[in-house]
């Protein structure tokens, strides 16, 4: 039997519904779960058939495992960058704590515009969030992130600050530190924008809570440089 082969057109449209139902379950198993989004809620979201869910994922755990992955590379697109500068600067050689220290505040700099100004953040952090709490199977692919890669620049430009090895509890503790100072104003969002009366993080507001952001940072710097 002759089987006509698909046309591009086909092709498109069959692609366009793969990463529609991958936007759909990034934002409703990032609100709702896993267990509580049915795949009804994801096809009607999507615009697709019930059947596009097995017919691209194999059902709803590949789409899962598809939207784990679709945040890592978006994160890969929008930190890759900034993540490549460090560790070539790092390759040439961290001659001083106070270069360490700067390195360190680039990356949280890069990191909260990622996290904080990206529109398409909301749906990533809300992800990871939950995955964080309740963890499945999708975790691994999560964990294997640019976000651990940039812990592991912290851990060794954390070390060349206070003379502790990279593996030190202390150096990895303080590494989560760091991430935290940026997800706290990703996740108590609407509190902060209730506290400080604001509509939205517009740039001048986003100006204060980086500044904020990197204050802190030099505090927790110098102080694991202090004890050390």
């Amino acid at each position: 039997m002759n089987v006509r082969p698909l046309t591009k057109t086909s092709n498109e449209r069959s692609d366009a519904t793969r990463r529609r139902l991958i936007d759909a379950g990034m934002e409703l198993f990032g609100v709702n779960g896993f267990d509580a989004t049915t795949t009804r809620a994801l096809a009607d979201a999507a615009g697709a058939n019930l059947a596009a869910i097995p017919y691209h994922f194999g059902g709803k755990d590949g789409l899962y495992r598809a939207v784990a992955q679709a945040v890592i590379d978006g994160l890969n697109d929008q930190m890759g960058s900034f993540l490549d500068s460090v560790q070539r600067e790092m390759d040439a050689g961290v001659g001083s704590p106070h270069q360490a220290m700067a390195l360190i505040e680039r990356l949280m700099a890069d990191f909260a515009e990622v996290v904080l100004q990206r529109p398409e953040a909301d749906n990533w952090v809300c992800f990871v969030m939950r995955e964080q709490m309740q963890p499945t199977e999708a975790f691994s692919i999560l964990y294997d992130s640019p976000i651990k890669r940039m812990r592991d620049l912290f851990s060794k430009l954390l070390s060349h600050v206070s003379g502790l090895e990279p593996d030190h509890v202390r150096i990895k503790l303080t590494g989560i530190e760091l991430l935290g100072l940026v997800y706290v104003f990703r996740v108590a969002r609407a509190s902060t924008l209730r506290e400080m009366g604001w509509q939205t993080i517009n740039e001048a507001a986003y100006a204060e809570v980086r500044t904020v952001i990197l204050e802190s940072t030099r505090l927790i710097l110098r102080g694991l440089q202090a004890k050390n």
